[in-house]
């Protein structure tokens, strides 16, 4: 856990049991990823109909505000096609379930 690439390979895995789970119930995939010339970005965005949902991933346990901000930042960009979208991260707290953004553990979802 203390490797330098310890948080790309948790993006990783998390992206992988997304595509997993979708591909095991017949469905193609709708996964993207998003970042702007200024480097903010979000780590997946699946395509739910007409409606996207940002997630970022984070491996830390703790959770902070600032976890939140691309999230806010990037639903302010496209109007109302993401009205919530999740933070997951390693912890055990389930922070804002009714809250546009919501941040789950990591297996919750």
């Amino acid at each position: 856990m203390s490797h330098p690439l310890f948080g790309n390979i948790f993006e990783t895995f998390i992206i992988s049991e997304f595509y997993k789970r979708l591909n095991h119930i017949g469905e193609k995939p709708p996964l993207y990823f998003w970042r702007d010339k200024t480097g903010n970005e979000i780590d997946l965005i699946v395509e739910k109909g007409m409606a996207l949902l940002p997630i970022e991933i984070k491996s830390s346990k703790t959770w902070h505000p600032s976890m939140n901000s691309n999230i806010a930042e990037w639903c302010g960009l496209v109007g109302k096609a993401a009205e919530k979208g999740i933070v997951l991260y390693r912890g055990e707290s389930l922070v804002g379930k009714n809250a546009a953004i919501t941040v789950a553990p990591w297996w919750y979802v």
